[in-house]
């Protein structure tokens, strides 16, 4: 990878480490109510998965303008970006059924081949990043998953809590300790 995207990777892991702080910071005032308290503590989950994902989101968008960059034909790109970004850029799940559309079809199959490809920097979150996502978000641009044992856990707890908060459980109890547990390694 080039020292440009370690870089800019590097520098928005430094921003989101700041955001953490910050969030941690507003539901740890002392100067809030235990109402308060309780709120900030809880709406803190759904802002650091919010951290997260954008985390995840931004440095694979990234790597993608970078592949881009470097003007790779379609038959020097490793298979597994070249397997991802065709079905999606060329939406080989819907092939046409008309005889006009078809020729329209194969017409762009032939120019996306031919050319140099261009990825798109729209990554496939699904809105959960937990760990079978970013497995999947790994593969499709052929970059080694996270190691399961240290991190799956932990993210699929940050998304079941972010996602009963964020759909209106609000019976849900969260802690500093779980404040502190969500704002360490899972999440960047």
């Amino acid at each position: 990878m080039s020292e440009r995207i370690t870089e800019l990777i590097s520098s928005d892991i430094e921003w989101r480490v700041g955001e953490i702080a910050l969030i941690k910071s507003i539901a740890a005032s002392p100067s809030l109510t235990d109402e308060k308290k309780d709120v900030a503590l809880r709406y803190s989950v759904p802002a650091f998965y919010s951290v997260w994902e954008g985390f995840v989101v931004n440095a694979f968008s990234e790597y993608s303008k970078y592949i881009s960059s470097k003007k790779i034909g379609f038959d020097k790109l490793n298979a597994d970006i070249l397997a991802y970004h065709s079905y999606s850029t060329l939406n080989l799940l819907a092939p046409p059924h008309e005889i006009k559309k078809k020729k329209k079809f194969l017409l762009n199959i032939y120019n996306y081949i031919a050319n140099k490809i261009d990825l798109s920097p729209i990554v496939p979150s699904d809105s959960n990043v937990d760990y079978d996502q970013l497995s999947y978000i790994s593969k499709c641009y052929a970059v080694e998953p996270i190691n399961a044992e240290k991190y799956k856990s932990g993210l699929y707890k940050l998304v079941n809590y972010r996602n009963r908060i964020a759909h209106g459980e609000h019976s849900i109890k969260v802690t500093e300790n779980l404040i502190n547990e969500f704002s360490r390694e899972p999440l960047i």
